[in-house]
């Protein structure tokens, strides 16, 4: 077997271990049925996919509105909580899948690429394939980012697994290996940023932590620092898309979001042993797991020993355990934008990560360790943490079981736990093909009908007359009336009733109506500038290094 066959066999047996993993991860709990563990925020996740693929099947990409939520009236994840990472679920169930279906091929096409990309991210910088397949392998089973997989059912955070690695490999060769490589790091905080946005704020923090702590190489070589800023300034224009959108509804009206908090880092925060007698009983929503600890307390036991990296991530994985607990005053930051963070036991995302490359790192570089031994050690902590992880299933199969036609009685209502995008202050619902109109006197209402975004009536009415649409009062909403564009109002009381949060017009005499959402110029605009940044990156990392190779070749011929 010559080099070339060798290597391509252990890459299809490390990717085929893969895949095996992707399915044994969740098979207990989502696989082998017939009932399924209902994850804390299962429904909103699968009325994201059902939604999405409705809007698919209209013919509309990337819509802002999802309307199979709020039951039919149309709530904002599009503009709140990105969803261009679940289109591969939207797409299963385009084709007729059931949505219980798609979203079991949905985790396992998730559990893969995490591992896949945690594999290649650590190659990357240690070159060692035994280092690489640990690291992967612990980070990608690791017991918190199980509980964001199985307990929560958290989407968003578990598609941060996946990037996060991007974000470490990128800042580590802006400051310490091949600052060419800058691009990674653009990559890395575009993909949280359309996965999680709160993610995304986490990870800065970490950068921000990392940067300080090299602060000198940083600046001894300004070069590595202008690399910092263009990754900087690509994942900004990247994620133009995001964060202006979110940014123009936030001010354009108030949310319940930004009403009293439904979370206060305070209150979620707990003490050290509250959370080691979590990751002791193996299963919990902030379920570090037990081996995270043990690592964290031998790298401070042999922490001089350690590389100078190492030491950074150990110091970096004991700042943000500590700012996890209750010990950390919380209490100082409920009135800032930290608080948006809700749960300090989000940082075991940073926590989790650190520990793991540390742990891969320190055993394929210990130097007193025999092969057989290393190899030994390398084999025990992998079973141990498949071990976990089928442990961990076992005790899940036994709560909240849920069938999968239970699961497709899926509920439009489902919000999430706070509702946090519906109107500030809302206290009407209404069913999607409901209208009312004051006075109700000598009003006509014909050929009314209602296409996902698109509501559409002739109307003919003796005095000027308001109509109340079942529809979530948000910037982006027009009206055209007799053809003619017009604003919509944020509907006003009803009969005594406060319909505050609903779309309203006013119409006199006779004629049609189409209220539909057309989005605003900012969205257009923002979408045009990720979309031209996306072109532009591409050409930069990937067509011109071939142009120059190729002019290079032809030179030297």
């Amino acid at each position: 077997m010559n080099n070339k066959t060798k290597q391509l066999f252990t890459t299809f047996g490390t990717y085929g271990l893969f895949l095996f993993l992707s399915v044994f991860s969740i098979y207990w709990v989502w696989l082998k049925g017939p009932t399924y563990f209902n994850g804390d925020d299962l429904a909103f996740h699968l009325a994201r996919i059902e939604g999405l693929s409705q809007s698919i099947s209209s013919g509309e990409f990337l819509p802002r509105i999802n309307y199979f939520l709020a039951e039919g009236m149309g709530y904002p994840t599009g503009i709140f909580y990105p969803e261009l990472f679940l289109y591969p679920a939207a797409i299963l169930r385009y084709f007729g899948f059931s949505v219980v279906t798609s979203y079991q091929l949905y985790l396992i096409l998730l559990n893969f690429i995490t591992f896949v990309i945690a594999y290649n991210c650590f190659y990357s910088v240690n070159k060692s394939k035994w280092g690489a397949l640990l690291f992967s392998v612990i980070y990608g089973l690791s017991s918190y980012r199980m509980s964001d997989v199985l307990y929560r059912a958290a989407i968003g955070e578990s598609l941060a697994f996946l990037f996060f690695p991007l974000v470490y490999v990128g800042i580590y060769q802006i400051i310490y290996g091949d600052k060419k490589k800058w691009w990674i790091l653009a990559i890395g905080m575009t993909g949280l940023v359309y996965s999680h946005p709160l993610s995304a704020l986490l990870s800065c923090i970490f950068l921000l932590v990392y940067c300080l702590i090299s602060i000198r190489p940083l600046f001894k070589d300004r070069s590595r620092l202008l690399r910092l800023v263009l990754a900087t300034g690509a994942a900004a224009l990247l994620s133009v898309d995001v964060y202006l959108p979110m940014l123009e509804q936030v001010l354009f009206q108030r949310l319940r979001m930004q009403d009293v908090s439904m979370f206060y880092l305070a209150k979620e925060a707990q003490s050290i042993g509250e959370y080691l007698s979590i990751a002791y009983n193996n299963i919990g929503y902030n379920n570090i797991g037990i081996l995270i600890p043990i690592g964290l307390l031998i790298g401070l036991i042999y922490l001089k020993k350690e590389s100078k990296e190492n030491q950074r991530l150990l110091f970096i994985a004991i700042l943000f355990f500590f700012l996890a607990t209750s010990y950390f005053p919380h209490a100082l930051f409920h009135g800032t934008f930290f608080n948006a963070i809700q749960f300090p036991w989000r940082y075991f995302l940073i926590v989790t990560f650190l520990v793991c490359w540390f742990v891969a790192d320190s055993l394929v570089k210990v130097n007193k360790l025999t092969f057989k031994t290393r190899t030994t050690l390398i084999g025990l902590l992998l079973l141990l943490t498949i071990g976990l992880n089928l442990q961990n299933q076992l005790q899940l199969n036994k709560f909240r079981p849920t069938t999968a036609k239970q699961f497709e009685q899926l509920d439009g209502n489902s919000l999430g736990y706070g509702k946090e995008f519906l109107p500030s202050g809302m206290e009407a619902w209404a069913t999607p093909t409901s209208l009312l109109s004051e006075p109700q006197n000598h009003v006509e209402i014909t050929n009314m009908s209602r296409n996902n975004n698109a509501f559409f009536l002739h109307y003919n009415v003796s005095s000027s007359t308001r109509l109340i649409y079942p529809i979530l009062y948000y910037k982006g909403y027009v009206a055209e009336v007799n053809g003619t564009e017009k604003a919509v109002e944020d509907a006003e009381s009803y009969k005594g009733t406060n319909m505050h949060g609903l779309v309203q017009i006013t119409v006199k005499g006779k004629g049609t109506v189409l209220v539909w959402y057309k989005g605003t110029i900012i969205q257009k605009v923002s979408r045009w500038i990720s979309l031209v940044s996306l072109m532009l990156f591409f050409f930069y990392i990937v067509i011109l290094p071939k142009v120059t190779n190729h002019k290079d070749n032809n030179q030297r011929t």
